[in-house]
């Protein structure tokens, strides 16, 4: 009676391993089949994209770059860097202001200034006007200068009577300091032109150099285009361009390519996993556990 219990309960155990055993081997089954597909699905994502990338670039071209930024082909390949044809521009620019308004030399600014603020001296013959209403004019030679008044002609007069914009004319230190104030002034005055006009012109003829030197200017926004990091070659240029354009194109292509291919290898785009499955009932049935 036990020998037959132990052999009866050997028979169940053997029976469950032989189940177990099936089981397993049908979820590897199951399992390399599911594994199968993925890797179809994987291959027909790898052939779209190879698809996308030859169409988009049969379909851009170069010439739509250059279309694009309006550069004209082939492009010149810059000889000089960009440092080199801002700092030639602004030299041939500041020679152009220069021909239209030439610098005065600094020597005829200082004798304007000598003009404009005399100093009187013992000799000089003078017409000063005065604050005495009795004599509102004093002309004669002058024949003494002091700190407190001056003699011209047979008069003395109070330096506080002498009208303001003569008065500094018998200070020799007043008038030094003015005659140099006013020539630094109108020689800086001049050169504030001159760097006007050389802005000026250099905002003008700087693109166009740029461009017949092979740099085109960087699409940045906030690029500036008076400063060498704003430009770059024009083959960099167009070469970007290019990239762009492609990824533009490839975006338009992707869909239906992605849609054709996988059709033609019996997929079906599943919208509630936001994926592409092999296609029919079983696999409809299998995907709501997967």
């Amino acid at each position: 009676m036990f020998v037959f219990r132990s052999q009866f309960i050997r028979s169940i155990f053997s029976a469950l391993l032989f189940a177990f055993a099936l089981s397993a081997r049908s979820a590897d089954s199951a399992a390399d089949k599911l594994q199968g597909w993925q890797k179809k699905r994987a291959e027909i994502f790898a052939q779209v994209e190879q698809e996308v990338k030859e169409q988009a670039e049969k379909n851009v071209t170069i010439e739509n770059a250059a279309a694009s930024l309006k550069i004209q082909l082939p492009v010149a390949k810059p000889e000089k860097n960009v440092q080199q044809i801002f700092s030639e521009t602004r030299r041939e620019a500041e020679a152009a202001a220069l021909a239209a308004r030439p610098l005065r030399e600094l020597q005829v600014i200082v004798d304007e200034a000598e003009r404009i603020f005399p100093l009187y001296q013992i000799g000089d013959q003078v017409s000063i006007r005065t604050r005495i209403k009795a004599y509102p004019l004093a002309t004669g030679m002058v024949s003494a200068i002091s700190s407190e008044r001056v003699r011209i002609g047979s008069r003395w007069i109070p330096i506080r009577d002498i009208a303001e914009e003569q008065r500094n004319g018998f200070d020799a230190v007043k008038t030094r300091d003015l005659r140099q104030d006013y020539a630094a002034k109108q020689n800086n005055l001049q050169m504030a032109i001159l760097r006007n006009a050389t802005d000026e012109i250099f905002r003008k003829t700087l693109p166009q150099n740029m461009r017949q030197a092979g740099y085109f200017q960087d699409s940045d926004e906030d690029a500036d285009p008076l400063s060498p990091g704003g430009w770059q070659s024009a083959e960099s240029a167009l070469q970007e361009e290019l990239t762009r354009l492609r990824k533009d194109e490839a975006i338009k292509l992707r869909p239906e390519i992605e849609r054709k291919r996988f059709s033609e290898n019996r997929f079906k785009y599943y919208e509630a996993k936001k994926e592409w499955r092999p296609a029919g009932v079983l696999q409809s049935f299998k995907n709501l556990f997967d």
